[in-house]
């Protein structure tokens, strides 16, 4: 009782108030509850317990599972809870529920705790979400070591076997799982399906799959799909072909009045499988059985529609339509679309209207928003009156879509359909989000005026996404990151281009300003552009100029928005002087010029110390323009270095001086004395803009803020009328000298005498005028170190003050005109500001319509990497000795990397990425990657079968993704060769392999291993990669032998002709690891000291690299050998267990974990003997690394290791426990020593290799 009360006086209070809720059933309310109770108390279990049950109670039983799976783990003693735990487990059999836990803290309580069968099964549900299907079988076996009897651990180790592609075992499994509680359909499905899997299965495990299989149909749990047989279990688990099949056989069997529904599951079948015609085929015969419904006329207008039978799919959707028990919207839909692709516009329009009136009632306008009633006779004159408030409205702030909606919806009620559709039109290129009604009502009002073809474009937009895809939209749903780039990937595929639309961004919509506002003004001016459509990205709408608002040809849209996205997939220029969104990409077509926003001073891009891998998005964006504008060549040189795109940028880059200097320059005289009017200057005094950069902290802008407060009111001093503009946080204390943000830079700059500034670029837009300027460096030191500048500060053009006191003081110097002009004035001016003569902005839009010139190309062969997620691992070494050795030398390697992988979280991993920076340039990958609902599904497929179906359409579609994802990153960037080194990720094998042919050349892929191995022992997503093989020119062993054996292993599987195969074997720098190597341990070196004799392995500690076989072969040499040592250096996920090992066997004094060691040489040098016990290795450099350091080696018998080995220095032994321990043993008796080897020769032979084979680059050397 005590105990009870504890417990209870422990809770947070809003546990006590939820539950009190969730027993009136309150569920909401109570969840609200339980989630405040988490916030305070984030491992409460009861409250962690009753949140999963609300969602229980609604049936939501992914949601519920992570919570119970937590509660239960922190009180696993709760029966009840377990009971629970289970019973969601078999809802949730064929999903894979999500976990709140991580294998850290389940490893942590199992080191308490090994002998629970609920935590290594926990265990094993974190491998399989992370996909490490083999560490979930150990974890699994663990498991049922402890409870045996358990079913559900029986059948989640079946499964996953199954997807190791071990179907013997994972038959046994299911089969004893059934032995245990035969509950369950799916389980003798699987069971089945396991025994027919099996490559070489005899008669009786045949028989035994077929009695599975009758065992799933005929079970108690699936009496209502037992008519549709086997098929109905293959298309749960979306296997199509095998559905198809098992379908056509039960409709033969079937009498025509009961085998509709599986006529039509077998031609959903065949849809999944693109064979359009068979499904056509299907869905009619289904469809002339009695129990036809709606939906199957909807699938055959589908699938006709995919093959272009536009009329033959009209007919098929309007019965759906026409049939259906309600009106479903988008059968309609469906049906104006292929009736517009037919031209019979009129009838689409018809179609369409009914798509909306059935979805939201949009038969007239609405004029709910008018008080009072509105209709035939009766409010017309309020209706008038409203409509001319509206126009004047209009006339006057033109930016707001609410009330061009409202205008909209006057003249339409006033059937005035031609300025209704002018002010519907205004209306839906202003309103941010997507809103369908008001596509509606435009293409009602332009149907009016018989302007069909328009109509139809416009109703095409009630909906986003207008492709027919047959999917559903689970895709989109709790996905909001990929909702939006899905929609822009729509917007970009199927939107015209309006040559007559510019849209302009600056400083990511913070302003209206910089170089595209300089633009935006002339081409505004412009009476030959007129008739354009002028549209600016903004965060905030209300800072819009006045001056602008009353503009029908300015559209001002959010940043980010539906409308943002629409106009920049569609708009003919875009000018930008930052980036546009990562998933921008630019159409064929479109001008894009990138204005930049400055001379650079202070350091950029990969410049910028500390910050070395944050520029991806604006590389990738210089990449995507046709025109780079550039002041001068010190800018030009900066941007194409410091972004990485020198010799890859396919724009033109033209220096012709910035357009914002010329509202400097050009400013008139009564332009100027408008703005000293509106500032309050008189002409008596001098004006001086203090213009600082900010340096400030985020977290805390209100330390600089009163910084520049101070600095400011002791400039006031002087005597000049002192003007203030800075950093946005800094202009957030309102100083009284502060420039109104609506008055831009460059104007402002028109009307000061003196700009006082640090490291900000405005001075060099300044220098153009010829007139003062200060430097006011108070932490030149701190920032140089910070930042970094691209140059001391003898080449200033004005005098630099390092204190406030000194800057006054020159300050006074220059109003009272007592010194001379700045001596570097002139030669800055010639070097920053050589074209600044006020007529950049004319000379950058003649180039930029003119025909493209034909961009540089580069004088060096240019080839693509990918190298992996850059782990400290062999393939990671491998790469970085080429890069090493190649850099300096064609080719010029460019390497793609995931953005997250460059992040430098540890010393090592910069002094890592640092290495790679140095030798290659590197473009981070920024954003996910521009899918469609349906290019996703068909990776999923592709990730769940292992397999691309084999259909053109599918493969087709399939790259063409993957090639425009290319397009995403790198524009039209050009390469002589594109290399997958890693060889193991899908999405960047396909990323290569499917890049346009146009733009890349010779396609190379990497197999540092024995795939085939590393295939069935850890990684079964392989055969993804293995099917894209296909699209490479060559596919490159790390040795021959290794060559021969994946050539011997895959080629026949998977149609690849022997002439792909080929080797190029790892480089290695022999003098850079005997310059590592000699250096000393950085700890545990006490493993030296003594007598005996050190034994050394270096490597991951992974399944394959199989240390528990040497540590037992170790324990067989230690019983005789009472000195010898043996130490481990590496990590990896198997540690902990082989850890256990060594301190059951009672090792734990002569056996060592060194742990990860980013330099592992000095180990290596002060072993006695290295030992190798891998189960499969490509070419394993640690081998070629101990014989440039002399050491003796035993190595198992793995065509990895006998590459190496042979007719070089080492011992092979059996790849045994025994064999390790003879080779031990025999070390030990003085029989295995080192021998010479020439790796100098061997590094010069390996490089040739690589440009000839890897790159296409010259003559090959023959295999």
């Amino acid at each position: 009782m005590i105990s009870r009360l504890k417990t209870a006086l422990r809770s947070p209070l809003p546990y006590w108030q939820g539950l009190a809720r969730y027993r009136l059933k309150h569920w909401d309310a109570a969840d609200g509850c339980f989630a405040a109770a988490l916030e305070k108390s984030p491992d409460h279990a009861p409250s962690l317990f009753k949140r999963g049950m609300v969602r229980w109670m609604n049936k939501k039983w992914m949601e519920a599972f992570p919570y119970v799976q937590k509660a239960v783990f922190l009180r696993p003693g709760n029966e009840i809870w377990m009971t629970r735990l289970r019973i969601l487990e078999d809802k949730l059999e064929t999903e894979s529920p999500p976990s709140f836990l991580s294998e850290e803290e389940i490893l942590v309580r199992l080191e308490r705790e090994p002998d629970s069968a609920f935590l290594h099964s926990e265990l094993a549900r974190c491998f399989r979400l992370g996909n490490k299907w083999w560490l979930q079988i150990d974890a699994l076996k663990a498991a049922l070591e402890i409870d045996g009897n358990n079913s559900g651990f029986h059948s989640r180790l079946g499964e996953a076997l199954e997807q190791m592609h071990r179907y013997r075992e994972a038959a046994a499994e299911y089969e004893r799982a059934l032995e245990l509680a035969d509950r369950s359909a799916v389980w003798h499905y699987k069971a089945g399906y396991a025994l027919s899997r099996i490559p070489d299965a005899g008669p009786a495990e045949m028989e035994r799959s077929r009695a599975f299989y009758q065992a799933a149909i005929g079970h108690p749990s699936n009496q209502k799909q037992q008519h549709l047989g086997l098929g109905y279990f293959h298309q749960k688990f979306s296997r199509w072909q095998l559905a198809a099949d098992a379908y056509e056989e039960v409709a033969r069997s079937l009498d025509a009045d009961s085998s509709g529904q599986a006529l039509f599951n077998l031609a959903c079948c065949h849809d999944r499988n693109y064979r359009w015609d068979k499904a056509e085929q299907g869905y009619e015969a289904a469809i002339q059985r009695h129990d036809c419904e709606a939906e199957w006329h909807y699938r055959l207008g589908f699938v006709r529609e995919r093959q272009g039978k536009h009329q033959a799919a009209a007919t098929a959707y309007r019965n759906a339509a026409e049939s259906a028990p309600k009106l479903v919207p988008a059968w309609y839909y469906r049906l104006g679309q292929v009736l517009a692709k037919e031209g019979e516009f009129a009838q689409a329009c018809q179609a369409f209207r009914l798509s909306r009136e059935a979805d939201a009632g949009g038969a007239g306008p609405d004029l709910e928003w008018l008080d009072g009633p509105v209709g035939p006779g009766t409010g017309e004159a309020r209706v008038e009156e409203t409509r001319d408030r509206l126009a004047r409205e209009t006339a006057r702030d033109a930016t707001d879509p609410d009330a061009w909606w409202k205008l909209g919806n006057c003249h339409e009620a006033l059937s005035q359909w031609s300025e209704a559709a002018e002010a519907y039109n205004q209306c839906v290129m202003r309103t941010p989000g997507h809103d369908p009604a008001r596509y509606y009502r435009l293409g009602a009002c332009l149907a009016k005026l018989g302007r069909h073809e328009e109509a139809c474009e416009a109703y095409a937009s009630l909906r986003p996404i207008r492709r027919a895809h047959g999917l559903n939209k689970s895709t989109f749903q709790g996905d909001s990151a990929f909702r939006k780039v899905a929609i822009y990937t729509e917007y970009y595929e199927t939107l015209a281009i309006r040559p007559g639309m510019a849209l302009y961004e600056s400083f990511h919509g913070e302003t209206m300003s910089c170089n595209p506002y300089a633009l935006f003004l002339d081409l505004l001016a412009d009476p030959s552009r007129a008739d354009w459509i002028h549209v600016w990205s903004v965060n905030d709408p209300s800072l819009v100029p006045e001056r602008f608002k009353g503009m029908r040809n300015v559209i001002f849209v959010v940043r980010g928005s539906d409308a943002y996205m629409r106009h920049l997939a569609s708009a003919g220029v875009l000018i930008n002087n930052v980036t546009f969104h990562p998933y921008f990409i630019r159409k064929e077509g479109q001008i894009y010029l990138n204005t930049w926003h400055g001379t650079p001073w202070k350091t950029v891009g990969k410049h910028i110390q500390g910050e070395p891998f944050v520029y991806g998005n604006i590389s990738r964006n210089l990449l995507q323009a046709t025109h780079i504008l550039s002041p001068n060549p010190h800018t030009t040189d900066i941007l194409t270095r410091a972004y990485e795109i020198d010799g890859l940028a396919h724009g033109d880059i033209i220096e012709t001086g910035y357009p914002r200097i010329d509202l400097t320059l050009n400013a008139t005289d009564a332009e100027k004395e408008a703005m000293r009017k509106r500032l309050g200057i008189d002409g008596s005094r001098k004006v001086v803009l203090y213009a600082p950069t900010w340096r400030g902290s985020h977290a805390t802008p209100e330390l600089e803020a009163d910084e520049v407060e101070r600095e400011v009111n002791r400039l006031k001093e002087g005597d000049c009328h002192l003007l203030f503009r800075g950093h946005t946080l800094s202009d957030s204390r309102g100083l009284a000298h502060h420039v109104p943000d609506d008055i831009s830079t460059n104007d402002l700059l028109s009307i000061v005498d003196i700009l006082v500034t640090d490291y900000s670029s405005i001075w060099f837009d300044f220098l153009a005028t010829g007139r003062t300027i200060l430097f006011y460096l108070k932490d030149l030191e701190e920032y140089t170190a910070a930042r970094g500048i691209y140059f001391g500060i003898d080449g200033l053009p004005g005098p630099v003050a390092r204190n406030l006191d000194d800057l006054l003081a020159e300050l006074r110097n220059h109003l009272r005109g007592d010194v001379s002009p700045a001596p570097r004035i002139e030669t800055a001016r010639l070097e920053f500001c050589p074209h600044e003569d006020g007529r950049a902005t004319k000379r950058v839009l003649e180039r930029i319509f003119a025909p493209r010139s034909r961009p540089l190309e580069s004088t060096e062969p240019q080839v693509l990497m990918f190298g992996g997620k850059l782990l400290p691992n062999g393939i990671t070494s491998s790469l970085a000795n080429l890069l090493d050795a190649s850099a300096g030398s064609p080719p010029r390697i460019t390497m793609l990397a995931e953005s997250k992988w460059l992040k430098e979280t540890e010393p090592e991993d910069a002094r890592r990425m640092g290495r790679l920076a140095a030798a290659a340039r590197i473009l981070p990958r920024v954003g996910r990657a521009n899918f469609s609902h349906e290019e996703m599904w068909i990776q999923q497929r592709f990730r769940d079968d292992g397999a691309i179906p084999d259909s053109e359409e599918i493969r087709g579609i399939y790259q063409h993704a993957f090639a425009r994802e290319y397009r995403r990153l790198l524009g039209e960037s050009r390469f002589d060769a594109a290399i997958d080194f890693e060889g193991y990720n899908t999405f960047w094998t396909a990323l290569i392999g499917c890049a346009p042919g146009h733009l890349v050349g010779h396609k190379a892929i990497y197999q540092h291993n024995d795939m085939m191995s590393e295939c069935c022992v850890r990684f079964p997503y392989l055969t993804q990669v293995f099917e894209l093989y296909r699209h490479f020119d060559r596919i490159i062993s790390v040795s021959r032998m290794t060559m021969d054996l994946n050539n011997a292993s895959l080629s026949a599987r998977y149609g690849i002709p022997d002439s792909k195969f080929d080797f190029v074997e790892n480089v290695l720098i022999p003098s850079r690891i005997r310059d590592l190597a000699a250096g000393e341990p950085e700890g545990d070196a006490d493993i030296f000291d003594g007598i005996g004799p050190v034994f050394i392995t270096v490597g991951r500690l992974s399944i394959e690299k199989d240390h528990a076989k040497l540590i037992r072969a170790f324990a067989k040499v230690a019983k005789r050998n009472e000195t010898a040592k043996l130490a481990i250096v590496g990590d990896g996920p198997l540690r902990l267990q082989l850890e256990g090992q060594v301190r059951s066997l009672g090792l734990e004094e002569r056996i060592r974990f060194l742990g990860f060691r980013e330099n592992p040489f000095p180990y290596i040098r002060k072993s006695d003997c290295f030992v190798l016990s891998s189960n499969h290795e490509g070419q394993p450099m640690v081998l070629l690394e101990a014989i440039i350091l002399g050491k003796p080696i035993i190595a198992t018998d793995i065509v990895g290791s006998r590459g190496v080995i042979e007719g070089r220095s080492g011992e092979l032994v059996e790849n045994s426990d025994a064999g390790l321990a003879r080779g031990m043993r025999e070390f030990l008796k003085g029989g295995i020593a080192a021998a010479e080897v020439d790796m100098d020769a061997y590094l010069t032979k390996a490089l040739q290799a690589f440009r000839a084979k890897s790159c296409g680059l010259g003559d090959a050397a023959p295999r």
